[in-house]
């Protein structure tokens, strides 16, 4: 299922799927897709890092690869969501970094969750 789409997501120009790697290992992914519902808003989705490449400028890396390519496909607004925690968690932090800002209302993380999550918004320039 992966493999597929990766596949597709490589011949499409909605996707965008980045890799960070060290050693010959990956060691972080974010993955874009435009909106198929507002095409001038992009989102980026599964942003991970290795805990073990954490602070290593893998998570800046990535999110401005992904801006670029929001910026390239030409894009007003790239969204994601994060994680609420207290002290804000080193996403919240990077993501603040990179330009973005809370947008809507918190939300539950997932049904039955007590963790809250926080729409955020970069305006792609």
């Amino acid at each position: 299922m992966w493999q597929e789409r990766l596949l597709a997501a490589e011949r499409s120009a909605d996707d965008c799927a980045l890799f960070a790697e060290s050693a010959g290992q990956i060691c972080g992914l974010l993955w874009c897709k435009r909106s198929e519902v507002e095409p001038h808003i992009a989102h980026a989705y599964q942003m991970w890092v290795d805990p073990a490449a954490r602070g290593m400028g893998v998570g800046d890396a990535l999110l401005r690869a992904g801006i670029d390519w929001a910026r390239q496909i030409g894009v007003r607004y790239l969204r994601l969501g994060v994680t609420i925690s207290q002290p804000p968690s080193p996403a919240m932090r990077l993501y603040r970094r990179h330009g973005f800002v809370p947008v809507d209302s918190l939300e539950p993380l997932r049904e039955g969750s007590p963790l809250m999550a926080q729409s955020m918004e970069l305006r792609i320039v």
